[in-house]
């Protein structure tokens, strides 16, 4: 089966990087993932590439760690579009080109906005039992649907600089290993950049969302004034820690930022460095 090949390549990795062999730590990562993606690929059901996408995370936190070992420019970029493909490959919700499903469909929205109406006791235990029919069918034919089948490749560093220059922007991603933070800056040459533990940045984006949920209410003057001081000593801090040590590389007024999951929360636009980029 695909998946125990999947976390056979996933252990060999392990293994290697226990050994300190990061060239084959990269070509065990690089190959579970090449699988994954194949099969991801082949199927058309959401559910289905989705729950394939979270076999491949330990594949990509063994293959970040090793490429940035390497202070390769070219191999963290690889590293870093791998990442975001597993993450980005899902397919976009659309609605079913099959007439039957697009039926169930309809009545399976009409049944939990509506109910039975005018149903005692009974008729709304038949319509949740039928609720559940309908669901397990759209489910049923979601996973035999066959998928594009087309695997995509990822981007060089050869590719990304001239891309750059044409749209006049800098490109800064940023890594996640696990415990590390890594920033890779494209301005003309490429930079790497050790932004320290993972451990501050997640306590600073722990309080941020009450943070900014306070700032956009309601509140008398001197609480606002009390919340926006916050909040703004919040975004200096992860400024320091994000934003300036990549600034002193960034040559042109355009970033383009590519982010992990981790720093999703972020709003970029706030930080000092990258306000109006």
């Amino acid at each position: 089966p695909v998946l125990v090949r999947v976390l056979e390549r996933e252990v060999r990795a392990e293994v290697a990087a226990a050994q300190g062999a990061t060239r084959r730590v990269l070509a065990h990562a690089a190959a579970g993932l090449d699988e994954l993606e194949t099969w991801q690929a082949a199927s058309g059901s959401v559910d289905l590439q989705s729950g394939l996408a979270l076999h491949g995370r330990g594949l990509v936190l063994e293959g970040i760690r090793a490429a940035v070992s390497t202070r390769d420019p070219a191999r963290v970029l690889e590293w870093s579009e791998r990442a975001r493909g597993l993450a980005s490959r899902v397919a976009p919700l659309r609605p079913p080109s099959d007439p039957a499903t697009a039926a169930d469909l309809t009545e399976l929205r009409r049944l939990r906005l509506l109910g039975t109406p005018g149903a005692g006791p009974g008729g709304r235990r038949e319509a949740v039992l039928r609720a559940a029919v309908l669901r397990d069918a759209v489910r049923r034919r979601g996973w035999e649907r066959e998928g594009h089948g087309v695997v995509g490749t990822v981007p060089s560093l050869d590719d990304v600089v001239p891309a750059l220059a044409a749209t006049d922007a800098d490109l800064v991603t940023y890594l996640w290993s696990g415990d590390r933070l890594t920033a890779l800056v494209v301005s003309g040459r490429a930079h790497l950049v050790d932004l320290g533990p993972w451990a501050p940045v997640r306590a600073l984006l722990d309080g941020l969302l009450a943070d900014l949920d306070a700032a956009g209410a309601d509140l008398p003057a001197p609480l606002a004034a009390v919340v926006a001081g916050a909040l703004d000593e919040r975004l200096t801090r992860l400024d320091a820690v994000l934003g300036l040590p990549v600034a002193r590389l960034l040559r042109r007024d355009r970033a383009v930022l590519t982010v992990p999951g981790a720093l999703a929360g972020v709003p970029w636009d706030a930080l000092d460095t990258f306000r109006g980029r």
